[in-house]
């Protein structure tokens, strides 16, 4: 509402002289008419007040969240993959390379972003519990923490100009994953286990270069197929397999393929895979003379012992099956 104050003084005011007007302006707040000073303090009681109310309505919501939800879901998640990474510290312990190289995982929680948040060890601790027995002092923390989490994908929502939702930020926010790091660890022998960092990777030859990449490769592709029927197909596809590792690491490679029972496609220019760790395998060589439009199948089959050039598909077929019933018999 607007005003003027002095308005009789200036209409009486001798000739010649200046205008006194003063605008006046007041609000009106919940039906009283107020100065804007008194208006201002009334705001600000206000907004005290409604963050008192999002704070108690965000508490239930977490409390509710934590204890019906997402806790348990994180805590199901968390617990299958400490144990997906147990597995596979299993495999990689039974294999035995000749190059005597061991490695093992470590799935490492990672330390508070903020004050406010909790390290993941701690949080991961509190979400084990049921949140009906959690002391007011734990469920102050743990609701802490994830409003803390909030807040910061409210603010990088809103950085970000509307290019992320605050549901795709809250959906990394809520990653579990994002809360754990890997550290993979080498062992030789006679020596200590030693993290496998840049450092030391680069010390090792190329066949221990190429185990330490495969191998936890494979334990954790075993380790997911475990989840699967016992008859299902354990495929694996590699593009220029082996590439780099010398024949006796090679050998060893086919043996840990053969110990997983993968069915396996690879493709290399210089592999043939004539190793005796292998008790069968359908190979196909691929020739292409100089400027030809044209590629020629050459099929062979590896029994263990020989490698033999069939004449025709049906034959590569039929000799696969004489294998796979000695094999099976």
């Amino acid at each position: 509402m607007q005003g003027e104050l002095f308005k009789e003084l200036d209409e009486n005011r001798p000739l010649g002289e200046a205008e006194a007007v003063r605008q006046d302006f007041t609000a009106r707040y919940q039906g009283i008419k107020l100065p804007f000073s008194r208006l201002l303090a009334h705001l600000e009681e206000d907004i005290a007040q409604l963050q008192d109310l999002i704070k108690a309505g965000d508490r239930e919501l977490f409390e509710d969240i934590l204890a019906n939800t997402v806790s348990r879901k994180i805590r199901g998640k968390i617990n299958a993959s400490n144990a997906w990474v147990e597995k596979m510290n299993a495999l990689m312990g039974s294999m035995n390379t000749s190059s005597g190289l061991k490695l093992s995982l470590r799935w490492r929680s990672k330390t508070a972003e903020s004050e406010n948040q909790l390290d993941t060890k701690e949080l991961v601790e509190l979400l084990k519990k049921d949140y009906r027995l959690m002391s007011e002092e734990e469920a102050a923390r743990l609701s802490t923490h994830f409003r803390s989490k909030v807040e910061e994908a409210r603010r990088r929502a809103s950085d970000s100009g509307g290019m992320i939702s605050f549901y795709q930020v809250m959906k990394e926010t809520l990653d579990y994953r994002k809360w754990f790091e890997f550290q993979l660890f080498s062992q030789k022998k006679g020596e200590r286990v030693k993290e496998l960092t840049n450092s030391v990777f680069g010390t090792f030859s190329g066949g221990e270069k190429a185990m330490s990449m495969y191998v936890p490769l494979f334990s954790a592709v075993v380790a997911k197929y475990q989840g699967g029927r016992a008859d299902a197909p354990r495929l694996v596809s590699l593009d220029e397999a082996f590439a780099g590792v010398d024949n006796r690491n090679i050998r060893d490679m086919f043996r840990l393929m053969t110990e997983f029972s993968f069915d396996f496609i690879i493709n290399s220019q210089v592999l043939w895979g004539n190793c005796d760790t292998l008790d069968a395998l359908a190979i196909y060589q691929l020739i292409r003379p100089e400027n030809a439009k044209f590629v020629t199948v050459m099929p062979y089959v590896w029994n263990g012992h020989s490698r033999e050039l069939m004449e025709s598909e049906e034959a590569v077929e039929q000799r696969r099956a004489e294998i796979e019933q000695t094999a099976g018999a």
